[in-house]
């Protein structure tokens, strides 16, 4: 019997034999997320500016950073990079999940070109 191929994985993996601490992270996309999107990443903070969204905030374990980068890849977001926030570094506004007047939210905006 002849097996179909499989297609690769999207998810990310973050096994690299050392555990992940609860830590405050920023994950960065390219695109700035509007209240929209708000919702997939809570309790995540969205801050758009130049063109790119972080997502910062806390994230507990292995199984968390992989399921916030699974998410990445669900809604088709370009990943920019993932880093530690050091506690001396400033939070900006967050993003709130409202809805705007027609119930939809903000969608992705782009810097202009």
């Amino acid at each position: 019997m002849i097996r179909p191929r499989r297609r690769p994985s999207r998810r990310f993996s973050c096994d690299r034999g050392v555990e992940l601490k609860p830590s405050d992270y920023r994950i960065v996309v390219t695109g700035e997320l509007g209240s929209r999107y708000a919702a997939s990443f809570e309790p995540m903070r969205l801050v758009p500016r130049d063109g790119m969204t972080e997502i910062v905030g806390r994230i507990e374990d292995d199984a968390h950073l992989t399921g916030l980068l699974d998410t990445v890849a669900a809604l088709g977001l370009s990943l920019v990079s993932v880093s530690p926030v050091t506690p001396t570094e400033e939070s900006a506004p967050q993003v709130r999940a409202e809805a705007s007047s027609d119930g939809r939210g903000e969608g992705p905006r782009t810097a202009p070109s």
